[in-house]
């Protein structure tokens, strides 16, 4: 058995709001898209305000629009 330390929700959070981030820069978009992506699809105006499932949807579309997640 090993004592391997399962990941918490808050990490599962971060790394979603890291991998935001990444395809952000990947795909190049400005501040101002890039927000507006967050806003029409999670509703809010922030990623971290973002729900998990608000999460998922942002890193759909980027995927759908080229970003390639190489950590799923």
């Amino acid at each position: 058995m090993t004592d391997k330390k399962q990941p918490s929700v808050k990490d599962f959070k971060q790394r979603q709001l890291a991998k935001i981030h990444i395809a952000k820069k990947a795909l190049g978009l400005d501040d101002e898209t890039y927000r507006g992506i967050i806003n029409q699809i999670g509703g809010v105006n922030s990623s971290s305000d973002l729900t998990m499932l608000g999460r998922a949807k942002v890193i759909k579309h980027m995927v759908e629009h080229g970003w390639q997640d190489t950590h799923p």
